[in-house]
């Protein structure tokens, strides 16, 4: 009992001081930028690649199987060797303490601290403001044009005959991109991300998430219950989170300068869809009738990828949206992201402000410094 105790006590110790040190990071971000992101963490994200890379299945479920295995033998001991119902459930408690802390202090150290280090747009200067309805305008009418001039090219049009389907080693490659989009940045890229899709379909999907990164594992992971053509952006995302870039609107953004610098055709395109898809919603607010117009005579190409999508997507209705989204709206305030969930679409504004200052939404070339630059510069 009194080492059980120890080792619940050490975790609710160790999270303690993770957290305390997470604060004084928080204070200093460019001190956290050199000595976590610019230090430590590549060693990490390179040891739990090379640790868990060749796994075939998500370690999640094996960490689970291991934390309910301890929980059932620690309170086995306990139940034996107390009499009290009172201090059983003081002991079970701390218990399922300690297994918290643990996590805690593992998110922290293996992950959580980026939440304390500049923003993408601190670290590229970029100068976003929130758009009004003629800038909102602009850029739907915009990306609207792009996709629909991308929807019927024979690339695109012999993968919707397959439903989008990639074939294997297409992660790999979604790898190699977002490395790529990194090293041009300047910014730590070690290792390969494992990716791993969740069993069974639609169990993120049913919390309104299409994907997630776990620290505690280095995995990314998506569901596969979408529909494939929306898997090649969602994955971006979370490597990019994999990477470090804890922001949701800026690991959208990068995800869509990386699809859309790729030349894969279904990256490409998976990205034109999700950015249309995300603009959509804001230019409806301040257009209703025109939208609703417009909607009647998009290319019949793009109907069908849209009524897919959410063919898909109805299959698994969520489940408890108002906590959900409130759990994970706290979460991103606790840790720094002043929007909460709206930070996902701060991709809108970021992607406004980069076309702004570097005039393509790519990124084609790297000055000495690290700053982007255009080929004529």
């Amino acid at each position: 009992m009194k080492r059980l105790s120890v080792i619940a006590g050490t975790g609710l110790g160790l999270a303690f001081l993770s957290q305390i040190l997470y604060y004084v990071c928080a204070r200093h971000p460019e001190w956290t930028l050199r000595w976590y992101y610019h230090g430590l963490f590549p060693w990490i994200r390179r040891f739990l690649s090379g640790l868990l890379g060749w796994l075939p299945i998500p370690f999640l479920y094996l960490l689970l199987l291991l934390t309910m295995i301890w929980l059932v033998v620690a309170g086995r001991l306990i139940w034996r060797n107390t009499t009290t119902w009172w201090r059983r459930t003081l002991y079970l408690l701390l218990q399922v303490g300690g297994v918290a802390g643990y996590v805690v202090a593992c998110f922290y150290w293996l992950w959580g601290y980026n939440y304390a280090t500049p923003s993408v747009r601190q670290r590229l200067n970029l100068e976003t403001a929130g758009m009004q309805d003629s800038a909102i305008s602009q850029e739907f009418h915009w990306i609207s044009d792009s996709l629909y001039y991308y929807t019927d090219s024979p690339p695109i049009a012999l993968h919707r005959s397959s439903g989008f389907q990639e074939p294997d080693g297409w992660i790999r490659e979604m790898n190699a991109a977002v490395r790529q989009t990194l090293e041009l940045l300047s910014w730590p890229c070690p290792g390969e991300i494992p990716v791993r899709k969740i069993w069974p379909n639609g169990a993120l999907l049913r919390i309104e998430t299409a994907g997630f990164y776990l620290p505690l594992t280095g995995e990314a992971h998506f569901d596969a219950g979408m529909y494939p053509l929306q898997w090649p952006y969602v994955v971006a995302h979370e490597l990019f989170h994999a990477y470090g870039i804890t922001d949701e609107g800026d690991c959208n953004f990068l995800a869509l300068i990386t699809c859309w610098h790729s030349d894969n055709p279904v990256f490409k395109y998976s990205a034109l869809m999700a950015y249309w898809r995300q603009v959509a919603p804001e230019y409806r607010r301040f257009h209703k009738e025109e939208f609703a117009s417009l909607m009647d005579s998009i290319p019949p190409a793009v109907r069908t990828d849209l009524e897919s999508i959410h063919k898909y997507l109805d299959r698994y209705p969520d489940l408890f949206p108002k906590m959900r989204h409130a759990v994970y709206n706290s979460y991103l305030k606790a840790h720094g992201i002043r929007e909460g969930m709206a930070s996902y679409n701060e991709v809108i504004t970021l992607l406004d402000a980069w076309k702004k200052a570097y005039g393509v939404p790519f990124i084609p070339e790297v000055t000495s410094s690290g700053k982007p630059r255009l080929p004529h510069q």
